[in-house]
């Protein structure tokens, strides 16, 4: 009997340490774990220093912060803020060092009201159309300095021998102008012409400069170089003698015969 209740009360025994055991193994076990959300980040543009109105776009003047999308919100931003970086785009107002800024600071040279943002004191925008080929020097844009060139030919006779003297020579009209805008067009194709691109320089003139171009424009072919180094007024000047040694500038008729000086 004794034996019986001994046994008994050991797996009584058995059956508590298992329960126990059991007990003490849950307290471990590996439970989930909520993360709190992680907030969206929102891309935009800061200022690393004070800025002017009219001052150009500049990559190494602002820097992009990653903001959460609350604090952003705050600020008006929903989304990304793009920028573009185009040459000539211009900031419309004065800024401080630490302003976020979107494309709303800025003005593009597409918009019709730029011109009014660019041109200095005292000066009168210029549109002067121009053939593709005639733009000499490389590529001209938004905020270049060109040299204006007179290309001039013409034919003088003298009537006591019938003496044609032919003369081609070229001269700057202004040097270093600033151009304000580059406008491109397409020139629709005649019966004799194809399509083909025309370009409009938008340039930088005083008044009287720009009477006088009036003026060269009816007189001569008109040429644009850009303005790259430094250089005299006198380089641009040339005509045919001093490109041809041999330039035949003179022809005279007598009678019957054809005479080439």
């Amino acid at each position: 009997m004794k034996a019986k209740i001994i046994v008994v009360l050991a797996m009584i025994t058995i059956l508590f340490g298992l329960y126990g055991l059991a007990g003490s193994l849950s307290m471990f076990a590996p439970q989930n774990i909520i993360k709190p959300k992680e907030e969206n980040k929102i891309k935009v543009w800061q200022l690393k220093e004070d800025v002017n109105a009219r001052d150009e776009i500049n990559r190494r003047l602002v820097s992009l912060v990653l903001l959460p999308e609350s604090e952003a919100n705050k600020l008006s931003f929903s989304e990304d803020v793009p920028i573009n970086w185009n040459r000539g785009t211009i900031y419309r107002h004065d800024l401080k060092k630490g302003a976020y800024i979107s494309m709303e600071d800025f003005i593009t040279p597409e918009e019709d009201n730029y011109i009014e943002y660019v041109i200095a004191p005292n000066r009168v925008p210029f549109p002067l159309p121009i053939d593709s080929p005639d733009i000499i020097g490389g590529v001209i844009g938004n905020g270049s300095f060109v040299d204006v060139l007179a290309l001039t030919k013409s034919d003088e006779t003298r009537n006591s021998n019938r003496a044609t003297k032919k003369t081609l020579s070229i001269t700057p009209i202004f040097t270093s102008v600033k151009v304000l805008q580059v406008k491109r067009t397409v020139i629709p194709e005649t019966r004799i012409e194809p399509a083909k691109e025309g370009i409009v320089l938008i340039l930088e003139l005083t008044r009287s400069q720009a009477v006088e171009l009036i003026v060269a424009k009816e007189a001569a072919k008109i040429e644009v170089h850009k303005s790259i180094g430094n250089y005299s007024i006198e380089d641009l000047k040339a005509n045919a003698g001093d490109v041809l040694d041999d330039f035949r500038a003179v022809t005279e008729y007598r009678a019957n015969k054809v005479t080439i000086k």
